[in-house]
């Protein structure tokens, strides 16, 4: 009984000593994702903000910090839980200054690039066409990527390459996928509006639709919507779609290709019937409450509908998909 003691205590001593060492190495990585999304989603946002109004500037092409920041963290909880394991082995993680001065002076001068391109007065004619638009994400997601890697540097890069790829994929995906649809939101928006004002009309006879070269408006008594892009359900489309895929890049060996095959389409369908629901609920409140309906509501209800119903989608979908 004695040596199944000090057998025991010098088992636990290693296995205390083992389970540091791989605290050290993840509380170093969450203190580089920490400085990572700070970087980018708040300090350059911020001073991006800063800026414009300090040199009253106008900003001529639209770029949706929120859509990018909600989108990209489900991609990295996506990227964690499909590398939880070797995530977790990461014992000790060290720096590489060189890699990150240089990397930090690549980004600073995309970043300005960036800048020049979408603000500036002389840059109005690049920004009002689609290769001008798609050169501003490039040089954007450039400076993220150059962000990224000085920050982790190269050698965490070189670790999860495969999935880091998939992840970019998905990212570029998303915008390709939001920059054409985005050249059919009338349709989408038209759609939507003339389904919630059949829905809305059902319960709310004084209900009205305008739907004529501008966008579609609907109206209850004195309030009333303007179903625009944002309203469009195509950011929805194109998250669900990229987050879809990058899921089966990440799981390709174990899923039956012709089950996700027929899932996309069903997926996609109900993305849309989510949007639908969050332009009808926003009606509704705000018959009751207008200030509350064009306010919290707007601005959350969206993207809460469309994480919940991701969430419940994959739930099911995802053990089925599974041979």
């Amino acid at each position: 009984m004695k040596k199944l003691k000090r057998g025991s205590g010098k088992n636990k001593f290693c296995l205390v000593s083992f389970l540091e060492n791989q605290k050290r190495g993840v509380k170093q990585l969450l203190v580089r994702a920490a400085v990572f999304f700070g970087l980018v989603y708040f300090i350059i946002p911020f001073l991006i903000d800063k800026i414009v109004h300090l040199l009253n500037l106008a900003r001529l092409a639209s770029f949706n910090y929120m859509h990018i920041t909600l989108f990209s963290i489900a991609l990295v909880l996506v990227f964690v839980i499909f590398n939880r394991k070797q995530l977790w082995e990461i014992k000790s993680y060290k720096q590489h200054k060189r890699q990150t001065f240089v990397f930090g002076i690549l980004s600073l001068a995309l970043m300005f690039f960036y800048f020049v391109i979408s603000y500036l007065p002389f840059s109005y004619a690049f920004q009002h066409n689609y290769a001008g638009i798609i050169a501003m994400y490039v040089v954007y997601f450039a400076g993220i990527v150059c962000i990224a890697l000085s920050v982790f540097n190269l050698d965490f890069f070189k670790r999860f390459k495969k999935n880091l790829v998939g992840l970019f994929s998905a990212m570029i995906l998303f915008f390709a996928a939001i920059l054409i649809l985005r050249a059919a939101w009338r349709f989408f928006s038209g759609l939507i509006a003339r389904i919630v004002y059949f829905l809305i009309s059902l319960n709310f006879p004084d209900t009205a639709m305008a739907a004529g070269q501008g966008d579609p408006t609907l109206a209850i008594s004195n309030f009333s919507v303007v179903i625009g892009s944002p309203c469009s359900g195509i950011d929805s489309l194109s998250m669900f779609a990229a987050l879809f895929l990058l899921i089966l890049v990440f799981d390709w060996k174990v899923i039956n290709r012709k089950k996700a095959a027929w899932l996309f389409p069903v997926g996609l369908v109900g993305v849309f019937l989510m949007s639908i629901l969050r332009v009808y609920l926003l009606m509704i409140v705000g018959v009751y409450n207008p200030e509350l309906s064009l306010n919290l509501f707007h601005t959350n209800a969206g993207w809460i509908l469309f994480v919940v119903y991701f969430l419940v989608f994959f739930y099911f979908a995802y053990p089925y998909m599974k041979k």
